[in-house]
């Protein structure tokens, strides 16, 4: 249960996203720097499955994990019991090339997950894994300013969510109105992960139901001379943290709290 989105501005990657959670779910371990065989990557850990949905290295490459709940397809039955989709993030996170995380994904048992969707984003390019628990597709899409990506999921069921969701991101951020349009392209990416319909908060981008509600937001900026993740946790009075990563000393991290 999460939203993506990805956009480019010159030479500016920035990677956004919501993560929706059951409320009975732990508080996930903030965003640390971890050295993963020699390459530097950056992010939160659940504490359930000691995976995570969301990371950056400091090849640049950003990857990003949902769940995928289709009503329309045959349930997945599992050669054996499920290991965690969170992990298949931290197996690829040493990974030079979009070359390489393809390879390895495609090396992949879609039977042993639930149905996901994993995406691996560099510069302009998102490749767009998609497994229904028994094959996995791969889709690229190009990002440039005004071709934005996004991609959402909800255990409602993504049918029931996406259709809004997209249609709210194509209004506020991939083809805004003359009004919006002066607004610079990161500000309505934010406006759009912040947006709730009051009468529809259940699929609202800033999801709020009885069993569930958005817990975090993270933003991604790769940048040619550095990295940074910013992650804000969706509780009263909690302050953002933010760690970067310098590309031209990658051996370098600092974690650094508040905006």
């Amino acid at each position: 249960m999460c939203t993506l989105s990805a956009v480019v501005q010159g030479d500016h990657l920035r990677v956004v996203m919501n993560r929706d959670e059951q409320r009975t779910r732990p508080t996930a371990l903030l965003p640390r720097l971890q050295d993963r065989s020699g390459r530097l990557a950056v992010f939160p850990i659940d504490p359930t499955a000691q995976g995570t949905w969301i990371a950056v290295t400091d090849a640049g490459m950003v990857f990003a994990l949902l769940n995928r709940t289709s009503k329309g397809e045959p349930k997945c039955e599992p050669s054996r019991d499920h290991v965690s989709r969170g992990r298949m993030i931290l197996d690829l996170l040493d990974a030079d090339t979009p070359g390489e995380v393809a390879r390895r994904v495609r090396e992949v048992d879609p039977t042993i997950f639930a149905p996901f969707r994993l995406a691996a984003i560099e510069g302009e390019s998102v490749s767009l894994f998609t497994s229904d628990g028994q094959c996995i597709s791969n889709h690229r899409h190009d990002v440039r300013q005004r071709n934005p990506f996004m991609v959402t999921s909800s255990g409602l069921g993504d049918e029931l969510v996406g259709p809004p969701r997209t249609t709210l991101f194509n209004d506020m951020v991939a083809n805004p109105s003359r009004g919006g349009a002066a607004i610079d392209i990161f500000e309505r990416q934010d406006a759009y992960h912040a947006h709730q319909w009051l009468a529809r908060p259940e699929l609202s981008v800033m999801m709020n139901r009885a069993d569930a509600r958005t817990v975090s937001r993270t933003v991604v900026d790769v940048r040619p001379t550095g990295i940074t993740m910013t992650y804000l946790a969706e509780e009263s009075g909690a302050e953002p943290i933010r760690l970067e990563l310098s590309r031209t000393h990658p051996s370098w991290g600092e974690l650094r709290q508040g905006r």
